[in-house]
């Protein structure tokens, strides 16, 4: 049975769908690894980056024999996130959140939005095109980092060094996620406290971004803490019984080839950091507070 969701033309009909919301370098990749490797749990990953970058190179400006184009990669992506038991699992940044619901909307892109009311539209574009296509049996899993300084000095690194991920069990031949060019971290160099807190409150902004989407969507998502994940692989059985799926899943959890990057370089940033002034978490989270509750109020007023 295909689904028609505004132009396009769904193909793919799972049985469960897992939506991973989540901010760079919280330990997202590491929990998609997991949840692949239980073959049972989808095969999460950001599938759409590529559309949206193509979407955005056109100027959002879409021609009728495009929309047939996108319909087509949409259902090649919820195929390829797909574990055999018809479990589709993807990962979504919230940066992109309104960029994917946009797409979604079809006859709506015309322009890249800068009403925020109108980016918050989009986004629940999102939220529509997964319960419609798997008739409601959507699960979200919010991944969170409570250290949000630790959550910034490795985004920090990683831009300068162009290392994200390291995989393997022997130390010496481990295979190196990159991008970019590869460059050496230099403290006296590459760190700035200036940098740092911007990188903090980026960070800030877009786990608003969600926060916003999961109380307008009334999501009720289960949440994990990567502080609580990092060493313990348990928390999948939890996931299963989320999803109310019947598999048993405690025999095929894997062992991780996933390599953590923290080092003594991120212990000296967080030192310097923290000698030079730190960040104060407090007011950050108090003006986003009042942020949710003023958008709420907008957003039922129509």
């Amino acid at each position: 049975m295909k689904t028609n969701f505004y132009n396009y033309k769904i193909d793919v009909i799972p049985k469960k769908i897992i939506i991973l919301l989540s901010t760079q370098r919280s330990g997202s990749t590491m929990i998609c690894r997991d949840f692949k490797n239980t073959n049972v749990l989808g095969k999460p990953d950001e599938y759409f980056i590529s559309l949206i970058k193509k979407v955005e190179k056109s100027g959002f400006s879409i021609l009728d024999q495009e929309r047939e184009e996108i319909g087509i990669e949409i259902n090649e992506r919820l195929l390829k996130s797909s574990t055999s038991n018809g479990v589709i699992s993807f990962k979504l940044m919230s940066s992109y959140l309104h960029l994917l619901g946009q797409i979604l909307s079809s006859q709506l892109i015309n322009s890249k939005p800068k009403q925020e009311l109108l980016r918050y539209q989009y986004q629940d574009t999102i939220n529509s095109f997964f319960q419609a296509i798997s008739n409601n049996n959507i699960y979200y899993v919010r991944i969170y980092r409570k250290d949000k300084i630790k959550q910034a000095i490795s985004r920090l690194i990683a831009s300068h060094t162009g290392i994200y991920h390291k995989e393997g069990k022997d130390s010496d031949n481990l295979k190196v996620i990159s991008k970019g060019e590869k460059r050496d971290f230099k403290l006296e160099n590459d760190y700035s406290y200036k940098r740092m807190k911007k990188i903090i409150n980026s960070i800030i902004k877009e786990e608003q971004e969600l926060d916003l989407f999961i109380a307008r969507n009334k999501i009720k998502p289960m949440v994990i803490t990567y502080e609580n994940v990092v060493n313990n692989q348990n928390y999948l059985k939890d996931v299963a019984k989320f999803i109310e799926l019947n598999s048993p899943i405690i025999a095929l959890i894997k062992e991780r080839k996933t390599v953590k990057l923290s080092n003594e370089i991120n212990e000296e940033i967080y030192k310097k950091f923290m000698l030079d002034g730190g960040w104060n978490a407090r007011d950050k989270y108090s003006s986003f507070k009042q942020k949710i509750k003023h958008y709420l109020k907008l957003w039922l007023r129509k």
